[in-house]
């Protein structure tokens, strides 16, 4: 197996926060979860699609796209996997896959040879989501080295960073946590080495003492939900327990999220100011 034959995303889902019991002179742990609901993912298998071996990029952000169709319906209208049901169908979802492969990501194009570098699937997820539904998704992600104008294999020669991208940043669990929180659908580039995959997060539990916890996701290798030990982090890395086969993908090394906009924690945070505001104008009256 090498570097070129894999790409997979994670999705994360589901949520709460609670806190351990009081000890005096211990440092107290605080147990951060959120799990989304996995039926409102895509299960589309890499395997179904044009590029095989290497389409995992355009696979799990496939997956992560019914999430977001479902989830936010008045935003996208079906625009980002048009299905004739309620629900896309595996063939539905496997149309957009080959289409971001070969148009937009642009790994799969002739001889579906070569995994999708981290770059092409962010430029390529984004420039998807803005021909079916321009000025309606906010994006954020976490690079951990510098970003490439041109990557090795690159399908996007001398492409400047965008504005949302946090290069040089290695993904954190808070990061993930947030993401999740706010109804973001968040995948992930799992690595070892030169070997990587994508994977769509769909959950994630750990605690802030040690790092520890567990993480959902849809696997693009086999279209199933599955799940992982995250076990700490190592170099800064989050570590898992996540492998194909015997093949280990130990380590987060990039995430990316999509939501609409304005992302869905923003709509909070403006009725609470509307709120704040009409309750000071009403006192100002008052004393008036």
């Amino acid at each position: 197996m090498n570097a070129r034959k894999f790409g997979i995303v994670f999705a994360l889902s589901g949520a709460a926060v609670c806190s351990t019991g009081f000890l005096p002179g211990v440092a107290q742990a605080t147990v951060f979860e959120k799990f989304l609901d996995q039926a409102g993912f895509g299960k589309l298998d890499q395997h179904d699609t044009n590029c095989a071996l290497v389409n995992c990029g355009p696979t799990a952000a496939v997956n992560s796209f019914a999430f977001l169709q479902k989830s936010y319906p008045g935003v996208y209208n079906g625009k980002l996997v048009p299905s004739a049901g309620a629900a896309p169908t595996a063939a539905e979802l496997k149309a957009v896959a080959n289409k971001l492969g070969s148009n937009f990501m642009q790994n799969c194009t002739v001889n579906c040879t070569q995994g999708t570098p981290i770059e092409d699937f962010i430029l390529g997820k984004r420039d998807y989501l803005e021909s079916v539904a321009p000025g309606k998704t906010a994006y954020h992600a976490q690079v951990n080295f510098g970003w490439r104008k041109n990557p090795p294999n690159g399908t996007h020669p001398n492409t400047a960073k965008p504005g949302f991208v946090d290069d040089n940043t290695k993904p954190t669990l808070s990061f993930l946590y947030s993401e999740l929180k706010r109804g973001e659908d968040v995948e992930l580039f799992m690595a070892t080495g030169a070997v990587g995959h994508y994977l769509t997060l769909t959950g994630i539990k750990y605690d802030d003492a040690n790092n520890t916890g567990q993480m959902a996701f849809i696997d693009p290798w086999t279209g199933l939900a599955g799940n992982a030990n995250i076990s700490g982090l190592t170099g800064g890395f989050i570590e898992t327990n996540y492998k194909i086969g015997d093949e280990s993908f130990k380590f987060v090394a990039h995430a990316v999220s999509e939501s609409p906009v304005p992302e869905p924690g923003t709509y909070a945070v403006l009725m609470f100011g509307l709120i704040a505001l009409g309750l000071c104008r009403r006192r100002l009256q008052i004393r008036t």
